[in-house]
């Protein structure tokens, strides 16, 4: 799986971070083999030498073979370029260059019942090819509501500022759960800052609608942020508040 981290501000008031998740695990090119007519180049693409390609698919499972043909070794970038064919285990299909000129063969698979899709993150606005068997529904929370942990942050206090270093929030922290239904969300938190710049506590301002994405949010900043602690008049560490911090949880391909 890839996965893409992206820090679109400064750790600072109102800090903002992105993280896309890891695009779903495709098999492509898993399971099915070459046989014949084609010269394979070092971009994993197939150049068609004699305008002929033979397939086999080896996998134990039915799939369904998906093929693009290009005058450039850019692989084809739309579902709607493909065409398809369904080969059950063993079974071996010929494909035919019918563009007129020598071109490019791009290649994918899925499982019988997938099929080859356009997705499109509503946050990054990234854009990819990938199996799905989603039925177009929306995308429904299954996990427990969040509203917050640990001490509440008390907005009468000092603001306080994250310190730089790595972010907070890493590729680890995306919950499988809302990779598995492809969901993505903004969250907004708050914290409690002690005053060895610590989080104590985090609340949830402004909720993604989704209770892992605000709990994996507030885990990871109570877990990993560090902040400079308020300091009172007579120079002393004392407790403060980080008021906003933005996070938007993302698809990634």
């Amino acid at each position: 799986m890839r996965m893409l981290l992206v820090v679109l501000a400064l750790f600072g008031a109102g800090a903002a971070l992105t993280i896309a998740s890891p695009a779903k695990a495709q098999e492509q090119n898993a399971c099915t083999t070459e046989e014949r007519g084609v010269e394979r180049t070092r971009t994993r693409h197939y150049r068609v030498t004699t305008q002929i390609a033979d397939f086999r698919n080896i996998c134990s499972y039915p799939i369904k073979f998906y093929y693009c043909f290009s005058p450039a070794t850019t692989p084809c970038t739309n579902a709607a370029q493909y065409l398809v064919r369904n080969l059950v285990p063993g079974q071996e299909t010929r494909v035919h260059n019918d563009t007129g000129v020598s071109a490019y063969l791009h290649v994918k698979q899925c499982r019988a019942n997938e099929q080859l899709v356009n997705e499109r993150s509503i946050i990054t606005g990234a854009t990819w090819l990938e199996c799905s068997s989603s039925t177009g529904a929306p995308v429904v929370d299954t996990s427990a509501a969040f509203t917050g942990m640990g001490d509440t942050p008390d907005f009468a206090l000092p603001e306080v500022k994250m310190r730089p270093g790595p972010p907070p929030i890493g590729l680890n922290d995306y919950p499988a759960d809302m990779v598995r239904i492809g969901a993505e969300g903004r969250t907004t938190v708050a914290l409690a800052v002690n005053e060895a710049g610590r989080a104590t506590g985090c609340k949830v301002i402004r909720s993604s609608g989704f209770g892992s994405f605000d709990r994996a949010t507030c885990r990871a900043l109570m877990l990993r942020g560090r902040f400079f602690p308020a300091i009172d008049a007579a120079g002393n560490p004392v407790r403060g508040v980080y008021k906003e911090f933005n996070m938007a949880w993302a698809k990634g391909g």
